[in-house]
């Protein structure tokens, strides 16, 4: 009787072992099968990535044909000097506007795209002058010199008026200070327009 009930304990005792082996292994596996499925979740995840592709990148620099990126208002003054059987005369002329500069987006080039760090490299074009708006009705003409002289009629004045705006011009792409201000104002506008690109973290101006 006594090796009977012993011979049932170590039976009981063996069953035992084994339930909770199989339990522990299930348990295991059921993990494994986890980390299978959060490791695939992530694999396709990572092959979904976002793609910066020049394409896109062009795309949204060249919604607009113009990036207007400075504006400022202008007073100057010209003097034309003209001479005569009667002396020289000499006119001031006060202009007074504004001058908006920029680029051109067709000139842009992005010269390299790094996605893994998510790194636009590009180049720009040298600024422009977009409008230069020096209206007529606001200009003010003085004859500052030449007594005997009369004072410019209609047509010289206007003559006059579209040398200095042409000169204005010259004077402004001239201006190095000037240029290299829209230069950095250009490169801010075109970060803020990448930086709306999903995974564009930095970008770099050659």
């Amino acid at each position: 009787m006594k090796l009977k009930f012993k011979r049932f304990l170590i039976a009981a005792f063996i069953g035992l072992l084994s339930l909770n082996i199989a339990l522990t292994y299930k348990a295991n596996f059921a993990q494994q099968e986890a980390y299978k499925v959060i490791k695939q979740e992530q694999t396709q995840i990572s092959d979904s990535a976002f793609i910066i592709s020049e394409e896109l990148v062009m795309s949204k620099l060249q919604s607009k044909s113009q990036i207007v990126s400075l504006q400022q208002e202008l007073h100057t003054k010209e003097t034309m000097v003209d001479d005569s059987w009667l002396g020289e005369r000499h006119t001031e002329l006060q202009l007074h506007g504004t001058y908006k500069m920029g680029l051109n987006t067709k000139d842009i080039i992005v010269k390299h795209i790094d996605s893994n760090t998510g790194t636009v490299f590009i180049q720009l074009p040298k600024p422009v002058i977009i409008s230069l708006n020096v209206p007529y009705d606001q200009i003010e003409f003085d004859k500052s010199k030449g007594w005997a002289r009369l004072s410019m009629d209609e047509a010289e004045e206007k003559k006059f008026y579209k040398a200095s705006v042409k000169q204005i011009e010259k004077e402004l792409i001239k201006d190095k200070e000037l240029m290299k201000l829209a230069n950095t104002y250009n490169e801010s506008v075109i970060k803020e327009l990448l930086f709306m690109i999903p995974d564009i973290k930095q970008v770099i101006f050659e």
